[in-house]
């Protein structure tokens, strides 16, 4: 009799070691006493109880019983390399949302706090305009003076050549000088004007998103937009030159090319939803370097709103700002 109870002390002890771990629950281990059974799925599928599992056949999951049959507990199989990867991916995706979600809600939070309105944000971008203009006019007041000082001089090294004089180097210095500052300044005004037009882009994307948190109106498309999965799949490329816009092209089989530059592109797989977004799921990136190219596994997921698409030009919410981009004529 004495016996009988410590094989039982003994065989609770057991199953309250598998409780910790997680194998079986801390009630059932209080409750049962007796002996304990596996029921698992060998190689051939067949299934199987056991007092015992084998190592493989752990692999793939099994159940704990009592010895009436009752399910104690139930162990999952263990996971491949491919679901662990993909379990990563899912979790990276997931974290990159919710870093996306708090950006965003943290940059909101700062156009309402110096917004109001979607005509606060376009009062606030002819100021920044009117500003910039100013700058412009003080370029070309110089401009017209440098223009005076040059023709004067131009007009005295000529009235010396003629005369048989050699022209002194001091006057062509000045003459170069002038040449080089009215050079810098035309670069100047043609940075002042790329200023503008990125004011421009930037502050129609914060009056929209203003417009959109204060009266709950989305990102400006075409209410009788018509455009389908079909019709997304192709090469694609940025209309007129935009440095800073790259070729995309997406396939009938789910493949998404994004070509970054020469040497990079990621690859990934595209779907179209319900809200005309195209919706891509980078898994790698490409690079070349030296003639070897390189591979690097990536998990990003990327949204590209449609905002319209006439006479084949299909305009997309790009990043921050909306970019047009037509296909290849090949």
């Amino acid at each position: 009799m004495e016996f009988n109870k410590k094989i039982k002390a003994i065989k609770k002890s057991v199953f309250l070691v598998l409780a910790a771990f997680g194998y079986l629950s801390i009630s059932d281990a209080a409750e049962y006493t007796g002996q304990y059974f596996y029921r698992y799925v060998d190689k051939n599928g067949e299934t199987v109880i056991a007092t015992q599992v084998p190592k493989e056949a752990a692999k793939r999951g099994y159940e704990v019983l009592t010895d009436t049959g009752r399910v104690l507990e139930t162990v999952a199989p263990q996971l491949s390399d491919e679901a662990i990867q993909i379990q990563k991916f899912q979790k990276q995706l997931t974290l990159q949302k919710k870093l996306r979600e708090k950006k965003q809600s943290e940059s909101d939070e700062e156009l309402l706090r110096l917004y109001s309105s979607a005509d606060d944000v376009e009062f606030a971008l002819r100021r920044l305009l009117q500003e910039i203009d100013t700058r412009i006019l003080v370029l070309t007041s110089n401009t017209e003076r440098l223009k005076l000082q040059q023709e004067r001089k131009q007009a005295e090294a000529a009235r010396l050549e003629r005369g048989g004089k050699k022209v002194p180097q001091n006057l062509l210095t000045e003459l170069k000088n002038i040449a080089a500052e009215l050079f810098r300044i035309q670069i100047q005004a043609q940075e002042y004007n790329k200023e503008k037009d990125k004011m421009r882009a930037e502050y129609a994307l914060k009056a929209e998103r203003v417009r959109f948190l204060v009266e709950g109106e989305e990102v400006s498309r075409n209410k009788n937009l018509l455009f389908t999965d079909k019709q997304v799949i192709g090469n694609w490329r940025p209309v007129g030159k935009h440095p800073g816009v790259i070729r995309w092209s997406a396939n009938p089989e789910g493949r998404f090319i994004l070509q970054v530059s020469k040497s990079e592109r990621l690859v990934g797989n595209w779907s179209f939803s319900r809200d005309k977004d195209i919706v891509v799921v980078y898994f790698r990136q490409e690079t070349i370097k030296n003639g070897k190219e390189s591979r690097k596994p990536l998990a990003k997921e990327e949204r590209y709103p449609v905002l319209d698409f006439q006479d084949g030009v299909l305009s997309l919410f790009w990043g921050e700002k909306s970019e047009k981009f037509q296909k290849d004529s090949q």
